[in-house]
């Protein structure tokens, strides 16, 4: 079962901020306080509305692993979603936010586009 500092660990993870980054933007003066979190060694008490908030997810998230229907924060089963050509990536469910789901989607669609690009640069060669 995952912590509470794993889940805002991965919850950070997913929207590609440093611990120095997510200090800053919910007003904290050094990333030692997120890490505490992350190891569970302290709680983000007072914090925890506005951590919910920057990393979209909910407070019920992060201190329960709960998911509620109207979250941003989704389950995406990589394997199935993001495959290009004969490549799957990874074959386990993964928790992300709506917006790195977006973002995954985005790259998958410019993957394929350059390899028909590739493809017809190819056959010009010939």
């Amino acid at each position: 079962m995952d912590s509470v500092g794993e889940r805002i660990k991965e919850a950070r993870i997913n929207k590609r901020l440093t611990q120095a980054e997510l200090a800053k933007l919910i007003g904290l003066k050094s990333s030692q306080e997120i890490s505490n979190w992350e190891r569970s060694k302290k709680g983000p008490r007072k914090n925890l509305a506005l951590l919910a908030e920057k990393l979209e997810v909910s407070v019920d998230w992060i201190l329960k692993g709960e998911i509620p229907k109207n979250s941003k924060h989704i389950k995406l089963d990589l394997s199935e979603t993001i495959a290009v050509g004969h490549t799957r990536i990874n074959t386990k469910s993964v928790s992300i936010t709506e917006n790195l789901k977006d973002e995954l989607l985005e790259a998958q669609r410019l993957i394929i586009q350059l390899q028909e690009e590739n493809k017809q640069l190819r056959e010009r060669l010939k």
